[in-house]
């Protein structure tokens, strides 16, 4: 087995009992062991989905409490949202960042971490005029009152 010059091999008898071990498969094994939802990649799309929802949910009930927002905050969540708003198809998911972030921007301090998130304002405006486009239920008014809450 060739290993790298700083890296010791593994003890020949575990070679020999774990077919894991060698250069090829166990870096594999280690992306298997990760998989969460223990399906070895046969995970469907609307599984990942129904599984982003169940945990955005949770984000967005959490997004409530100033204590739990400035934490996620903290730990870089307008970027993954901005992210995932970039490239979901999904408007549940869609719906779900949106609420996060509006939850967040209640908060007093949080809105000028949302405006100082490169892109993430250009975003948010884009679903803005996308959702009073599609929306019966929208207003000239309601779309001008959402881009006031934006620009201050």
């Amino acid at each position: 087995m060739d290993c790298p010059s700083h890296h010791p091999p593994p003890p020949p008898d575990e070679v020999k009992h774990n077919p894991r071990m060698d250069a090829n498969n166990s870096v594999q094994g280690v992306v298997e062991s990760m998989d969460i939802s223990d399906n070895h990649n046969e995970s469907t799309s609307q599984e990942k989905d129904k599984a982003w929802e169940d945990h955005g949910c949770v984000l967005w009930d959490l997004a409530a409490s100033s204590t739990h927002a400035e934490l996620m905050v903290q730990n870089l969540i307008l970027q993954v949202l901005h992210a995932n708003l970039l490239v979901t198809t999904s408007s549940r998911i869609r719906e779900i960042c949106l609420g996060i972030i509006g939850n967040l921007a209640c908060h007093e301090g949080l809105l000028k971490h949302i405006e100082s998130t490169s892109g993430l304002v250009n975003i948010l405006v884009g679903q803005f005029i996308e959702y009073n486009i599609k929306s019966e239920y929208s207003s000239p008014l309601n779309f001008h009152f959402s881009l006031i809450f934006l620009m201050d």
